[in-house]
């Protein structure tokens, strides 16, 4: 892993639907993948000017229920101690 994508990947948070697949650290977007279209995730779109609406509803979405959750993309062991040892909440929804 190069050092750029070791930095993202220590701490990101991500939402998956039906159709998308995107994660961001805690300053930029890292993966976006349209499931449907590319089913083992071989072509990233994060930061494609043709996948930026989806990017846009997808982050927004995110942003949201990290607000709402108070997640400030604080380590894994952070949130053991917040949480009283159970994983990180995880973002699941189905798409409508």
């Amino acid at each position: 892993m190069t050092p750029a994508i070791s930095a993202i990947a220590a701490r990101w948070r991500g939402v998956r639907t039906a159709r998308f697949t995107y994660a961001r650290g805690k300053d930029q977007a890292w993966l976006l993948y349209d499931n449907k279209n590319d089913p083992y995730q071989m072509k990233n779109l994060a930061g494609k000017a043709e996948a930026k609406a989806v990017q846009t509803k997808l982050d927004t979405e995110l942003q949201t229920w990290l607000k709402k959750i108070g997640d400030d993309f604080a380590s894994s062991n952070e949130w053991r101690k917040r949480v009283k040892g159970h994983a990180s909440p995880r973002l699941l929804r189905q798409e409508e």
